[in-house]
């Protein structure tokens, strides 16, 4: 393992901390969004968050075949473009297509809880797709209280994601280089 591996590795999980923190910024926004001067703007940020830290954890996903990573990288990158045109468009119209970009940043998150479930049994992350699907609809239907719970799930399953990748050694998230295809 060599300096550029660890980096990456620490962007990786970076950006899975991040999204712990946007995903628990964004329930809590929601939840008190008719109450809190200013949320609007707040909301927005954590969006922007939430955003940046689905890219850099995709960026710098350490998995071994190349059709995941590419699928990844492009519903990222698709997300990105959805949430780009919605401010562009009328309000219904934006409105649908941000969260129609939560939704594709939302399978991005949820491959990356699903790969921890799978790769180093990290408990509960197969909740992370079922509440990010429910909080993107809730949203979408503006029923902001449920897509705060929502989210609120999708960040506790974030939160202990996080709090396992940090106690394990780096190493761990590479696995076997030779196992890469390129």
């Amino acid at each position: 393992m060599d300096g550029l591996d660890r980096l990456t590795v620490q962007l990786y999980r970076s950006g899975l901390g991040l999204a712990a923190v946007a995903l628990t910024a964004i329930a809590v926004l929601l939840a008190m969004a008719d109450r809190l001067a200013g949320g609007d703007r707040m909301l927005t940020i954590a969006w922007l968050v939430f955003a940046a830290a689905t890219g850099l954890s995709t960026h710098h996903l350490h998995i071994y075949d190349k059709r995941f990573r590419w699928f990844v990288g492009a519903v990222t990158w698709f997300g990105y473009f959805l949430m780009i045109v919605s401010s562009r468009v009328g309000p219904s119209a934006g409105h649908f297509l941000f969260c129609a970009g939560v939704g594709f940043l939302s399978v991005a998150l949820s491959t990356f809880a699903l790969k921890e479930q799978f790769c180093f049994k990290v408990p509960l992350q197969r909740l992370v797709p079922l509440s990010l699907i429910v909080g993107v609809f809730s949203h979408l239907a503006h029923v902001d209280h449920l897509a705060a719970a929502a989210y609120g799930v999708a960040a506790v399953c974030y939160i202990i994601l996080i709090t396992a990748k940090l106690r394990m050694p780096l190493h761990y998230d590479i696995g076997k280089k030779e196992a890469y295809q390129i």
